[in-house]
């Protein structure tokens, strides 16, 4: 039987923003994509989430291409994963861009003799741009909030109306003059760091300093990933903010330098069957959770410099631990994942009580019915999760 590459990712979630944005360039612009082949251009995560949606919707999609020559031949669920060599006939395709950084696609696309919203599309992201608001907007004596996609994004599986994410629900509870809270997907510690760093340089000092992540951040790979790098959004920050720091700068370079230099995936899962979602999303769990944590990582290196940091400012502190999906956990590992979790989460325990600072555990305040899904790997919860969460942390918080 041959064996297939699969880089099909288990998306559950997306920035709900971006979910409108599609749709309406799906609405749009329907009869162009229904009666060509449709072509997503970009095979990780965010071409993944495209994927999912346009299923949902009940739009047929051709496949993907990638400049990648690597995933030429693989699959993304029953989807080939092609080289832009097929695109020559502009006539025949849509294609719509997933690639948040599209700038050199959409110079290939042009060179092909493809058209901005004739025959390729984009779809706009407004998280940037909301992520930079949030760090230039003015505030004193307040509490600053930093995580992950857990703060930005909701659950496809949301009911109709269930639309606000983490970020919505705290600021309804706590008051917007009162706390700040800096989530996109991807972010790590170092970025923690600086931008708590930044808030200082500019004399938005905070009260409190909360630190939210799930445990695999503190891994060092993680560090490391492309999509947790974000070169654009800093670089823009350093530009429309007139930030002229040197450190900042280094920064900035060194995300530039990451993002570039280490394009790969995190995972191929290499099958022959059809059930590709599961193999990946196990993958991607083990990948994730059953490992332990390093004290050199670069991540728990930054955790520390953050809490001395906050100490040096008369700061107060407090880490949070994002849900984890242990059912998926124990269903797929048993008493190994439950072994691997603990020891990580006793180590960032202790790592607490031995700087003195303050901690709260979301590990296992989600059930059942509260997850995205029985197979989904990241923290991410429906609406009732949410609530709970947001709930939780701002009764903590107050």
């Amino acid at each position: 039987m041959t064996e297939v590459r699969d880089y099909t990712w288990p998306v559950v979630d997306m920035v709900y923003k971006e979910m409108q944005n599609l749709k309406e360039v799906v609405d749009k612009n329907i009869d162009k994509f229904t009666q060509k082949k449709l072509i997503i251009f970009g095979s990780g995560i965010r071409g993944n989430e495209f994927m999912v949606l346009l299923r949902k919707w009940d739009i047929d999609i051709y496949g993907f291409v990638d400049n990648n020559k690597d995933k030429w031949g693989g699959r993304i669920a029953d989807y080939t994963i092609y080289s832009p060599d097929i695109l020559t006939q502009p006539a025949d395709y849509t294609v719509l861009v997933s690639v948040e950084i599209s700038d050199a696609i959409n110079r290939q696309l042009e060179e092909m003799g493809y058209c901005l919203n004739e025959n390729y599309f984009l779809v706009k992201t407004d998280i940037y741009e909301e992520y930079i608001k949030e760090v230039a907007r003015p505030l004193s004596d307040y509490t600053l909030i930093q995580g992950c996609c857990f703060f930005t994004t909701i659950s496809m599986n949301d009911e109709e109306g269930q639309t606000d994410n983490l970020t919505d629900l705290i600021y309804e509870r706590m008051g917007k003059d009162k706390c700040k809270i800096l989530g996109i997907h991807g972010l790590m510690m170092p970025i923690y760091y600086e931008m708590l760093r930044l808030q200082l340089m500019m004399g938005y000092k905070p009260k409190k300093a909360v630190v939210c992540f799930s445990l695999p951040n503190l891994l060092n790979r993680h560090s490391y990933y492309p999509r947790a790098q974000h070169p654009v959004l800093f670089e823009r920050i350093q530009k429309e903010l007139k930030i002229e720091d040197e450190q900042y700068s280094q920064f900035v370079k060194l995300r530039r330098e990451r993002f570039e230099n280490l394009q790969t995936d995190v995972f191929v899962n290499k099958t022959s069957k059809a059930k590709s979602y599961e193999k990946a999303a196990r993958m991607n769990f083990k990948l994730r959770y059953m490992a332990e944590i390093e004290d050199d990582s670069e991540s728990v290196l930054y955790l520390k410099k953050i809490i001395q940091l906050c100490k040096e400012n008369d700061i107060s502190v407090w880490i949070g631990i994002d849900p984890v999906n242990y059912i998926f956990g124990e269903r797929c590992f048993g008493k190994t994942f439950l072994e691997y979790y603990d020891k990580n989460l006793q180590y960032v325990k202790k790592l607490a009580e031995k700087e003195k600072v303050n901690l709260f555990d979301l590990s296992f305040i989600l059930e059942k019915e509260d997850l995205s899904s029985e197979d989904a790997v990241a923290e991410i919860s429906r609406y009732s999760g949410r609530v709970k969460v947001a709930d939780y942390m701002c009764k903590v918080l107050a």
